[in-house]
């Protein structure tokens, strides 16, 4: 099935700006962000030569949410590029007050082409543990990502879902891959690759278009 490169580059200008526009403008003031903010500074400082790629997040939950563990909360640590450090070191570096923790690393099996490491955290707990996407804001989730920032296409995807995160970059990455529907954009320059497999399993959508501004 094919779609007019036209109408994609406008699906995908208009959903990136839509995006950013709601990553820039919501609210990020949620202590436990700070907090985990404040981990990541740490743990997985950004230094000179730091790429935008070399990231790391973290999302927190509350223990409760989970039959088995016990504890107050749970942190999911994905490290796309960037040094890895043990559950221990991360944990040292919990705010106090926050209780007894315990670390996920997320496997690797989400290290797709442009599935940044948001995403790929939420993909572990949508597809892994069975939460619903839409309602991990209200269950509490938040998420921390280091490196330069959440990219707008991220930072504007958990705000839409009332996923509380640390600061949104300007700069719209070259690739990206969309946590729910896996949606894939490639943009760099006027050159655009989309493509996205269909619901029902009999192929899917893919056009490359040149932009015609």
């Amino acid at each position: 099935m094919a779609t007019s490169g036209d109408t994609l580059w406008e699906k995908k200008v208009e959903r990136q700006e839509a995006r950013r526009l709601r990553g820039i403008s919501s609210t990020m003031q949620d202590a436990v962000i700070k907090g985990l903010d404040s981990m990541i500074g740490v743990f997985s400082p950004v230094t000179e030569g730091t790429r935008n790629s070399d990231t790391t997040a973290v999302g927190y939950l509350p223990a409760s949410l989970f039959k088995e563990g016990g504890g107050d909360f749970l942190l999911f640590v994905v490290f796309k590029g960037a040094k890895k450090v043990s559950a221990e070191e991360i944990l040292e570096n919990v705010p106090l007050g926050w209780g007894k923790g315990r670390v996920v690393f997320v496997p690797n099996s989400y290290e797709e082409i442009g599935t940044h490491a948001e995403s790929q955290i939420l993909m572990y707990l949508s597809k892994d543990l069975g939460f619903n996407i839409k309602n991990l804001g209200a269950l509490g989730l938040r998420i921390a990502c280091g490196s330069k920032g959440c990219c707008p296409d991220c930072a504007g995807l958990l705000a839409k879902y009332g996923i509380p995160h640390t600061k949104s970059r300007e700069k719209i990455a070259a690739q990206w891959r969309h946590p729910r529907t896996e949606a894939y954009f490639k943009g760099t320059g006027k050159e655009l690759l989309y493509s996205k497999e269909s619901v029902t399993g009999k192929g899917y959508v893919s056009a490359s278009h040149q932009n015609p501004k």
